[in-house]
Parts: C-alpha cells; structure tokens; sequence
C-alpha cells in the first residue's frame, strides 16, 4: 500500500493540542476559583458526563468496545467523587478497576476500535485516481450499481455504523451511506440533512449515485479529476459491500488501519 497520503495531514495543535491546553487553563481557572474540594467534584461530573457520552454511541452504533472508555470514565468519576469523603478503602476499590479500564482503554484507541473513519474513507477512494483534468463539481456522480438483497444492504449499513465508516440514512426506496466529518452532529440527530454532504446513494435497483462536498474535496494535498475520484468512492463501497457479504468485514478495517491515521 501506498504510503505517502494523499489527504492533507490533520492538525494536531487545532485538534488535539488546543483543545488540551483550553482545558487544562480552564481547570486551573476553576480549582483556583472555587477550590479543591469543588473541583475535584466538577471534574467527577465532567467525567461522568464523557461516560454518558461513551454510553451513548454504545447504545446507537452497537460497538461493544465502547464499554472500555465507558468503565474507566465510570470508575473514575467515582474515584474522584470518593476522595473528598477520605474512606480510603471506597477509594481504592474505584481507583483499582479505574486503572485496569485505563489500560484497556489505551489498548483501544491503539487497535482504533472506536475511531471515526472519516478521513480513511478519503484517502482510500483516491488511492486509484491518477489524473488530474477537471476540479469540483457539484453534481452527483452515477458509480455503477450492485447486486443487493434488502437484508444484506441492512446488514452493512449497520456495520458501516458500527464502525463509525458511514452514516446510514433511508430516503424513501433509497439507502444514503453519509461520509461525515462530524458523525455526532447526525446521532444525535442534529444534523438530518446530507445534501451537502459526502455520500454514496444505492436505490431499490442497487445503482449507485456519489456525491463528494467541495469541503471534502479540498482536504486532498492536489487536484484530482472529480468524477474518476466519485466513481473511486463509488468503487471502494461497492468492494467493501463484497467483503461485508463474503464474511471479510475485518479486512476493511485492516485496510483502513494500515494507513496509519491517528485522528
């Protein structure tokens, strides 16, 4: 496989060293204002909430490895919520399985269980296009079509969710596989809307339609002719659909793990 990406690399300060720095300043903002004891409270809760959170996607995308984070959050928000009381044996049998949940929890994250595949999903669909004559264009692309019965199209949207590949939504006799950046915004059911999304549509006939956004498009580092990349998208849902339904849904995830992206 390729090595050199073809999407542009993600930006650690914005999306992970900022948010870190932000939130450590306003935790030092808060332990100063209101003490330790408070604190260690309000951060109890903010755990609790981010346990919340983890139960959520449990809950709508059925991804057992959602129960790792979902424990150590649990367990640590109850360790924090415990010290205050100083009852040393309550303390320690929450921080005990807080570290295991810890370790696990790292193991995850390493193995990408519970990783958005967003930006695999790009750099895959341009890994087959070689030329670069016409930019964006804002119309769908027809990709081909395959052979689908209703409960094997059910079947992979449900994995594609699973693995937070796709966002399936039904619109009337068609399935719309939605490639968001923000699949949060659509679980939540914020955001219902995919028409200026990226996304594979498949009818009741099983022809495919692509549409690629223009904010997607210009995440690539150069030019690619819009439609062979629309119709590589097109191709590459259509290949993982053959793999879902001969049993070989773990070597997609091995292919979008070889590439490597951390976020």
């Amino acid at each position: 496989m390729e090595k050199a990406l073809r999407i542009k690399p993600a930006n650690w300060l914005v999306e992970i060293g900022l948010p870190i720095i932000v939130l450590a300043g306003i935790a030092g903002v808060i332990c100063w204002a209101v003490g330790e004891i408070t604190f260690r409270f309000v951060l109890a809760t903010l755990l609790l909430v981010v346990a919340l959170l983890h139960l959520f996607f449990l809950l709508r995308l059925k991804n057992t490895a959602h129960l790792i984070p979902l424990g150590f959050y649990l367990f640590a928000a109850g360790t924090f919520y415990a010290i205050p009381f100083q009852i040393m044996y309550v303390t320690g049998a929450l921080a005990v399985p807080a570290g295991i949940f810890f370790a696990l929890f790292m193991c995850v994250l390493f193995k990408r269980k519970i990783k958005w595949r967003y930006r695999e999903v790009l750099e895959l669909a341009a890994r087959s296009v070689r030329s670069a004559e016409d930019g964006f264009t804002a119309r769908p692309f027809l990709a081909g079509k395959i052979e689908a019965k209703p409960d094997e199209l059910k079947s992979f949207a449900e994995f594609l969710l699973k693995q937070a590949i796709a966002y399936p939504i039904a619109d009337g006799e068609k399935l719309v596989l939605v490639i968001p950046e923000n699949l949060f915004v659509y679980l939540t059911g914020l955001k219902k809307d995919y028409r200026a999304a990226t996304y594979v549509e498949i009818d009741v006939n099983g022809k495919m339609a692509v549409k690629i956004s223009e904010k997607d498009y210009r995440r690539y580092q150069q030019e690619f002719t819009f439609d062979q990349l629309c119709a590589a998208l097109g191709n590459l849902f259509a290949d993982f659909f053959e793999m879902h339904r001969n049993g070989k849904s773990a070597e997609i995830i091995l292919r979008m793990n070889e590439l490597g992206l951390v976020v």
